[in-house]
C-alpha cells in the first residue's frame, strides 16, 4: 500500500483539488430521478472507449454518442444498478466522439473526468506481434484500504472497508483481474510487484494461489510490502521460485528486464550491489531488441527510486534501445520523461485492488505499442472502486486516476 505522510494543511490542499460536480437534467415524468454522479472517461482505444459513472437509484446504463455534437447513435445495458460501466465498441480509429451519459431519466454533463468529448487512438504502423498486460499492488490480505499517514505513523483516517469480511476486496478484486486478463488476448502478464500486504508466508501462498489462474504464464516482480523483513525467511522468493529476484527474456524481438528496487531487508526503494552487476552484463550484451524495463518503484515522481540509483539506471539505459520503463507502487497513473531515454515514456499504472481498479493492457506492433487501462467491471468491483474513490480525503481522482492520456496512449518507436 502507498503511505503518505499528510500534515493539516496539506488535508486542506487535498479536499480542495475535489471540487467535482455533478449535475442532473430533469425530463419530466413521474417518480424520483437518479442522480449521475462520479462519471469517468476510463479507457480509450483505437475502436472504443468507456465511461464508468455511479447513481444514487438503480437504473440502466446508456452512452449517447457519435461524431458530431447531435450524437445519434446510442449503447445501453438493460441492467439496473447503481455502479456503471459501459464499453462504447465498433469506432473508428482517430476520430473524435462526442457522448453523454445516461441513466433512467438523468442525464450526465461535462464533469473534470469526463469531457464529453474523445478522439480514439490510432494503432501504431506494423502487424500486431503480441499482446501482454501487467498489473501491480495487489495487497492480498490487506484489511482496510486507503489508511493515512502522519510522519510519526498515526492515522490521519479511518480507512475503507468491505462490509463482508469473509469476501475480503483484495479477493475479488484480484479474481477479477485474473479473469479480465484470461479473456483478453494477453499472452504473459508482468505482476509489479506489492502482491502482500505484509509478507507473510499465507498471504504469499494466497497471492500465487490467485495468479496461478491466470491461464497465460506470469512474471512476478518485488514490491516494498514483499520484503522479508523481520520474517524468518524470504517468502517471496520461496514461493514465487525467483532467486534472484532480477531476470530478463525476449518475446518476438523486445528484451523484458524486471528488476528488484526493494532491499528485501527494510522495503525500502535500492537497487542491490549484485543485480547492478547483472544488469551492466544484461545490456551491454544487447543487440538491436526493443527494450522494455520493468520496476516496482517509479524512476522518476513520487515515492521514486533512490535518486542516485535512478540516475545511474538512466545512465546506463541511455543508448541501450529502451522504448518504455513501466513502474506501480504509486497506485495511481502517471507518465514522465527523462532526455537520456529520448521521447520513450517512464509510466505508472494503477493498482488492481482499489480505486482506479484494473489492469494495464499493451498491444505491441512493429512500429510502436498501445497501452490501454482496463477497470475492472463485476458488480462489487464497480461498487468497491465507488466506495475507494472517496479516498485521500475525496482526492483519489486527482492523485491516482491521472489524466486520460496517461492511462491509454501510443508510442510509437523512433
Amino acid at each position: 500500500m502507498m503511505r503518505a505522510a499528510v500534515v493539516p494543511a496539506a488535508v486542506a490542499a487535498l479536499v480542495a483539488l475535489v471540487g467535482l460536480t455533478a449535475l442532473t437534467a430533469s425530463c419530466g415524468g413521474d417518480g424520483p430521478l437518479p442522480a449521475i454522479t462520479a462519471e469517468e472517461l476510463v479507457t480509450v482505444t483505437d475502436t472504443s472507449f468507456v465511461i464508468s459513472f455511479t447513481t444514487d437509484l438503480e437504473a440502466d446504463t446508456v452512452i449517447e454518442y457519435g461524431s458530431t455534437p447531435d450524437l445519434g447513435s446510442r449503447a445501453r445495458l438493460e441492467e439496473r444498478t447503481r455502479f456503471h460501466q459501459l464499453e462504447v465498441t465498433g469506432l473508428s480509429p482517430g476520430t473524435r466522439y462526442y457522448y453523454r451519459a445516461a441513466s433512467g431519466r438523468a442525464r450526465g454533463t461535462v464533469m473534470d473526468y469526463s469531457p464529453g468529448e474523445v478522439t480514439t487512438l490510432t494503432a501504431p504502423p506494423g502487424d500486431l506481434l503480441f499482446t501482454f498486460a501487467t498489473l501491480n499492488d495487489t495487497h492480498v490480505g490487506e484489511g482496510v484500504a486507503g489508511l493515512i499517514t502522519g510522519t510519526d505513523g498515526t492515522p490521519l483516517n479511518e480507512g475503507f472497508t468491505w462490509p463482508d469480511p469473509a469476501n475480503p476486496y483484495w479477493r475479488f478484486m484480484n479474481r477479477a483481474v485474473v479473469d479480465a486478463i484470461n479473456t483478453s488476448a494477453a499472452e504473459f502478464t508482468v505482476i509489479k510487484g506489492d502482491f502482500t500486504s505484509a509478507y507473510t508466508e499465507t498471504q504469499f501462498l494466497d497471492a500465487k494461489a490467485i495468479f496461478d489462474g491466470l491461464t497465460a504464464p506470469y512474471y512476478p516482480l518485488r514490491g516494498n510490502h514483499d520484503r522479508q523483513g523481520e520474517q524468518p525467511a524470504d517468502y517471496y522468493q520461496q514461493v514465487f521460485g525467483r532467486d534472484p529476484s532480477w531476470y530478463a527474456f525476449t518475446h518476438q524481438g523486445h528484451r523484458f528486464i524486471l528488476l528488484d528496487s526493494v532491499d528485501p531487508a527494510t522495503g525500502e526503494a535500492a537497487i542491490a550491489a549484485a543485480e547492478w552487476t547483472w544488469l551492466e552484463a544484461e545490456v551491454a550484451v544487447l543487440a538491436g531488441e526493443r527494450v522494455l524495463v520493468f520496476l516496482h518503484h517509479p524512476v522518476l515522481g513520487m515515492q521514486r527510486l533512490e535518486t542516485a540509483d535512478g540516475n545511474r539506471l538512466l545512465d546506463l539505459l541511455q543508448g541501450r534501445g529502451v522504448v518504455g520503463i513501466f513502474s506501480g507502487h504509486t497506485h495511481g497513473a502517471a507518465i514522465f520523461h527523462d532526455p537520456r531515454l529520448g521521447d520513450a515514456p517512464l509510466v505508472t499504472t494503477p493498482t488492481s485492488k482499489e480505486y482506479p481498479g484494473g489492469y494495464a493492457l499493451y498491444r505491441v506492433h512493429t512500429g510502436g505499442y498501445m497501452q490501454t487501462f482496463r477497470r475492472l467491471d463485476c458488480g462489487e468491483c464497480r461498487e468497491w472502486i465507488d466506495i475507494t474513490r472517496g479516498e485521500y480525503f475525496g482526492a483519489a481522482p486527482d492523485l491516482q486516476l491521472g489524466k486520460v492520456a496517461e492511462r491509454n496512449f501510443v508510442y510509437l518507436y523512433p
